[in-house]
C-alpha cells in the first residue's frame, strides 16, 4: 500500500498547488502559481518511468484537508516527447474504492492543436484546458463505457502544459480530485473515495512518436509509447477495442496524517543516476592500468537515521549504450559494498558517509577493454539492499556524461538481450529519439548559459580530486560539482532540482530509446507499433572557446524522421550505432546530416534465414550448424535447397 502524504508546502506557503484559481489572493498560502514546479509539490509522493540519464516521465500526488473537504492533487508529467501529436497524446487514470468497486476511468486527451505560432511563453510554458476528457467505465469485457456526461470537478482544475523549448518538447496534465464519500458514479462533485479507508489509483500514458504517412491498417503508421501503472496493468485490445484493467489490477493507495511525517512508514531509500558514478574523465571511461574509484550516494527518507554499513551495494558495468531488459548480462566488478558512515533521515550521502571504493580491471577484463571486445566507456548498474530497510528505488543505471566538445564521436550498443523474440523470421526494431537542448545550429548567446559555465569555472574540486587529469577544464570542474554537489533536501537541493539546473543550463543531448513490443493498436483505423522504454544514453556537452553553433550526427540506423531513427536488432542480439557532437568553431567543416530515408517495408526473412534462427537457439551443436548455414543463406536465399541437394548427390556418389 502507498501512501499519498499530506501537502505541507514551504515556508510561508503552507498550502497545496494552486494553478487554476487566479482569484486567490496573491499575499496568501494558496495564491494562484501556474509553474509546473510549484514549490507547494515539495514531499510529493513521485512515481516515474526511464533510466539511464533521466525520468522519461513523472506521477506525483498529494493530498489536501480544506475545512474537512480532502482532495487529491494530481500530476502527470512528460519529459521527452518525440513528436507534437495533437489529439493523440493521452493520459488514461482510474479511480475505485476498492477490487470489486465499478471504476471511474478518465481518457485526457493532452492537447488538441499546438500553441500558434509567436505565442508568449513564461519560462518556457504555456498553460490551457486539456485538449478533452471522456468520462466512463469499465464493462465485463473491459471495454469503455462512456457516461451520460463528464463530472464538472474534472473541467473546473484539470489542465495542460507544454513546453516547445525543451528538447523535443515537454507536457504535463494536473487535476485536483475531491474525495466526497457516497458519491455516484460520475458526480460532478468528486469520486467515491472514504479519506479514512484505502483506496486504488491506475494510469496510463498514451505517448505517440512521428507517424508514416504511408501507414494504414495493415503497415504501421507509427509507434505508441504506452506506460501504465501498475507495469503489469496494461491497456489491451479485443473486439476492435481497448480493454482496460479490472480495479483489483491497480496500485492501492491510503492518504497520510496531516501533520508531519505524513507517511511515516512509506518512505524509503532511493538513487538516481546523479548519485553514482566513477572520479574518472569521463566518469563512464574505464581507468586500465589504474585505479578507478566508483561512488554511490543514496537518499534517505526512511524517517530515521541509517546506521553505518547498513546498506550494501552491488556495483556492474556493460558497454556503453542501451538495453532493453535487466535481465541482459552484467559484469559484477563488486558486491556487498558498505556506506561508510551514518546517513541522516531526509539526506543524501557525501564524501563522508557514503558507499565507495577502488577498484582495477583484472587481466582478462583488462585484455577485453585494450583489444576492444569491451567497450572502454561502460554504463554502471548498482543496485542496493539491507536488512531491514525500505527501498523506494533500490537500482539505477548510470548512462549520461560529462564530455569535452569540439568533436565528439562514440559508438554505442543497443541491446535487446534478454526480451524473448518476437518471431523466428525477423529481428526487433528498435526507436530512437534524440533530444537535445541548449544547442542550436546557430548561437543566440544565452546568458543563462554563460553564467553557469562561468560558475563552472570557479567550483572547486575537493575530493577525488587526484583522478582528474585536465586541472582547471570544465570538464574537470563539471564533473567535480556534480561528483560533489551538496544536496539538502530541506532547502530544495534535491537530485532532481540539479537534473533540472544541468539540463536547463547546459549543452544536453539525449538518445531515448524504445523497443517494438510485439503488440498492436488501431487507432481511426490506422496500425500502431505498441513500444516500450530501454535505457536512455547521453551526453553534456563542455566546450571552451568561440563557438558558431551545434551539429550531432547519428549513424547506422534510419533516420525517418528529424532526431527519429528505426534500427533493426537481431533478436537476443546487439547492434551498433555511432554518435557524434560536433561544436562548430569559425571556419569549421561541417559533418554533412544522414538523410531522412522513407519508412522500411516489414522485414522480410527467407526461410533459410529461420531455420538459422532455430538452430541458433539449439545450444553450442545448432549455433555451429548455423555458422556453417549462415553464408549459404546470404548466397543462395530461398533457393538454399539446392545447396543441400548438390551436397547430397556428391555424399551420395562418394560413398
Amino acid at each position: 500500500m502507498t501512501c499519498i502524504p499530506f501537502a505541507q508546502g514551504v515556508p510561508g506557503l503552507n498550502a497545496p498547488p494552486n494553478w487554476w484559481d487566479e482569484a486567490a489572493p496573491g499575499n496568501s498560502p494558496g495564491k494562484f502559481d501556474h509553474r509546473l514546479e510549484d514549490p507547494r509539490w515539495r514531499g510529493a509522493y513521485a512515481q516515474s518511468f526511464g533510466t539511464g540519464t533521466a525520468e522519461e516521465t513523472t506521477f506525483r500526488a498529494l493530498f489536501h484537508d480544506t475545512g474537512g473537504n480532502k482532495s487529491l492533487f494530481l500530476s502527470w508529467h512528460v519529459k521527452h516527447d518525440a513528436s507534437s501529436s495533437p489529439n493523440q497524446d493521452m493520459v488514461y487514470v482510474a479511480f475505485a474504492t476498492d477490487a470489486a468497486a465499478q471504476p471511474l476511468i478518465l481518457q485526457i486527451v493532452a492537447y488538441a492543436s499546438d500553441p500558434p505560432p509567436g505565442t508568449t511563453y513564461t519560462d518556457g510554458w504555456t498553460v490551457a484546458l486539456v485538449g478533452s476528457v471522456s468520462a466512463g467505465t469499465r464493462d465485463a469485457s473491459g471495454h469503455f463505457q462512456p457516461l451520460a456526461s463528464t463530472p464538472d470537478w474534472i473541467t473546473l482544475t484539470t489542465r495542460v502544459w507544454r513546453n516547445a523549448t525543451l528538447g523535443a518538447g515537454q507536457w504535463a496534465i494536473q487535476m485536483k480530485v475531491p474525495l466526497v464519500p457516497g458519491a455516484v458514479l460520475g458526480d460532478n462533485n468528486g469520486i467515491n473515495v472514504n479519506p479514512l479507508a484505502p483506496f486504488k489509483i491506475w494510469y496510463c500514458y498514451d505517448i505517440y512518436t512521428p507517424t508514416n504517412s504511408a501507414g494504414g491498417s495493415t503497415i504501421p503508421t507509427g509507434g505508441i509509447l504506452r506506460l501504465p501503472w501498475p507495469i503489469s496493468a496494461s491497456i489491451g485490445f479485443s473486439g476492435g477495442q481497448k480493454t482496460y484493467p479490472v480495479p483489483s489490477a491497480f496500485q492501492e493507495f491510503t492518504l497520510g496524517n496531516t501533520a508531519e511525517p505524513s507517511c511515516p512508514d512509506s518512505g524509503g531509500i532511493s538513487l538516481t543516476w546523479l548519485n553514482v558514478g566513477t572520479t574518472n574523465l569521463p566518469s563512464s571511461n574505464i581507468n586500465i592500468n589504474s585505479t578507478n574509484t566508483f561512488f554511490a550516494r543514496p537518499t534517505n527518507k526512511t524517517g530515521l537515521p541509517v546506521a553505518a554499513q547498513q546498506i550494501k551495494a552491488r556495483f556492474s558495468i556493460a558497454n556503453w549504450g542501451s538495453i532493453a531488459s535487466p535481465t541482459a548480462p552484467w559484469t559484477t566488478i563488486r558486491s556487498n559494498e558498505p556506506n561508510t558512515g551514518i546517513i541522516a533521515n531526509n539526506t543524501t550521502a557525501d564524501a563522508t558517509n557514503d558507499i565507495h571504493f577502488n577498484w582495477q580491471p583484472d587481466s582478462i577484463l583488462a585484455n577485453e577493454l585494450r583489444n576492444g571486445t569491451k567497450d572502454r566507456h561502460q554504463c554502471m548498474f548498482v543496485e542496493l539492499s539491507g536488512a531491514g530497510l525500505t527501498f523506494t528505488n533500490a537500482s539505477v543505471y548510470r548512462n549520461m556524461d560529462f564530455i569535452g566538445a569540439s568533436k565528439f564521436s562514440s559508438e554505442a550498443e543497443i541491446s535487446v538481450v534478454g526480451l524473448k523474440p518476437l518471431s523466428l523470421l525477423q529481428p526487433r526494431d528498435v526507436y530512437l529519439s534524440v533530444e537535445t537542448i541548449n544547442m542550436p545550429k546557430e548561437i543566440n548567446p544565452n546568458p543563462d548559459v554563460e553564467n553557469n559555465i562561468s560558475m563552472l569555472r570557479s567550483v572547486k574540486i575537493s575530493e577525488y580530486d587526484t583522478s582528474y587529469v585536465k586541472r582547471g577544464s570544465l570538464l574537470c570542474n563539471a564533473t567535480g560539482y556534480v561528483n560533489n554537489y551538496e544536496f539538502d533536501e530541506e532547502n530544495g537541493k534535491t537530485p532532481e532540482a540539479l537534473q533540472r539546473q544541468l539540463d536547463e543550463s547546459l549543452p544536453t543531448y539525449r538518445v531515448h530509446c524504445y523497443f517494438d513490443t510485439g503488440l498492436r493498436d488501431l487507432v481511426d483505423g490506422r496500425e500502431y507499433v505498441i513500444l516500450s522504454l530501454q535505457s536512455s544514453f547521453g551526453y553534456y556537452a563542455l566546450h571552451e572557446g568561440d563557438l558558431n553553433g551545434w551539429r550531432h550526427q547519428l549513424r547506422g540506423a534510419i533516420r525517418i524522421a528529424e532526431n527519429f531513427y528505426v534500427l533493426r536488432v537481431p533478436n537476443n542480439g546487439i547492434a551498433k550505432i555511432t554518435t557524434s557532437i560536433q561544436a562548430v568553431e569559425q571556419g569549421e567543416t561541417i559533418e554533412p546530416e544522414e538523410p531522412i530515408q522513407p519508412w522500411p517495408q516489414p522485414v522480410k526473412t527467407t526461410s533459410c534465414q529461420a531455420i538459422v534462427a532455430w538452430l541458433e537457439g539449439l545450444g553450442l551443436i545448432g549455433k555451429i550448424i548455423a555458422m556453417l548455414l549462415k553464408p549459404i543463406c546470404n548466397l543462395l536465399g530461398d533457393k538454399w535447397w539446392i545447396f543441400i541437394l548438390v551436397l547430397f548427390i556428391l555424399l551420395f556418389f562418394l560413398f
